[in-house]
């Protein structure tokens, strides 16, 4: 008998009267995956102290090499020739080559993550776990893009305590650069993604990844301005979102003036390039599993 206005809700179909149904799944929370990963890589890290101790001297090797070789240069070269800067030739070395490894992290980790996680077998585990497939991969490369993100702001800290390292940026300009990172983060961070699905298929594609990089250093202005390159490879300079990022960065930090029009361009470049990553990963992701290739390598 049931009291007028209730309604009996039946058991699910399969169940008994008295079987308890298991209680469901707690809400993923996405800081407790990322945090997960991290603790996972950092535990591996710290079993295999070597490369930290090797990426330390690299960062003092780079800062004292761009340091002699700014004394070899002339302090006022870089401005000589067109390009920004009142702060000489070290500044613009170290600003330009931090922000090519932050990009280079961003392009290859999830690919090689993703490659890791193949090879050891952990991959499938990882995708049928409650965790959505758009989390997992940046989730498990959130290590290595902190650790980039770490190892950037120690290479700055050390070129201002001990190489005689200086900015020249106001509260505003310094925002802009913030934005100009994050922007460059978020834009970079899904063509890696949409780069992993590439590798998730065809299982190869390091080398692709090399000549993007390479072709950063040859026409990104990292270490020369634009005007000395021939003109065809300065319109295809103007034409990389990384170089977009580098000019509002360095305009910002040294010489305290805001590139708003090329910080929008960024912003839309990643804003438009982060649906598009998602469709091609899960794209390549619905393939790998059709195909039964997920685990291949």
């Amino acid at each position: 008998m049931t009291a007028l206005g209730e309604r009996k809700i039946s058991p699910p179909e399969g169940t008994s009267q008295g079987e308890t149904l298991p209680d469901p799944l707690p809400p993923i929370r996405p800081l407790a995956v990322v945090r997960a990963s991290v603790r996972r890589d950092w535990g591996s890290v710290r079993s295999y102290r070597l490369p930290l101790v090797l990426t330390a001297f690299q960062l003092v090797v780079n800062l004292t090499s761009f340091y002699f070789l700014g004394h070899l240069v002339g302090h006022g070269a870089i401005a000589r020739v067109g390009g920004q800067l009142h702060q000489g030739f070290f500044a613009f070395a170290i600003v330009g080559s931090t922000m090519l490894a932050i990009v280079t992290t961003t392009l290859t980790t999830f690919a090689r993550r993703l490659r890791t996680d193949q090879t050891t077998g952990t991959l499938e585990a990882l995708l049928i776990s409650p965790s959505p497939a758009w989390l997992v991969l940046p989730a498990s490369a959130s290590y290595e893009l902190i650790f980039s993100g770490v190892s950037s702001l120690v290479s700055v800290g050390l070129g201002v305590a001990f190489f005689d390292l200086r900015f020249d940026a106001s509260p505003t300009t310094a925002l802009v650069a913030v934005l100009a990172l994050v922007g460059s983060l978020v834009f970079f961070c899904a063509f890696g993604i949409a780069f992993s699905g590439f590798v998730l298929v065809f299982k190869r594609g390091e080398s692709a990844i090399q000549l993007v990089t390479a072709a950063f250093t040859l026409v990104g202005r990292v270490l020369y301005p634009i005007q000395l390159l021939p003109v065809g490879l300065r319109y295809l300079s103007d034409a990389l979102p990384f170089t977009w990022s580098l000019l509002v960065l360095r305009s910002a930090l040294l010489d305290r003036s805001s590139d708003w029009l090329r910080l929008g361009e960024l912003w839309l470049a990643a804003v438009a390039l982060v649906p598009v990553a998602l469709v091609v990963f899960h794209g390549a992701l619905r393939r790998a599993r059709r195909q039964g290739t997920l685990a291949q390598y």
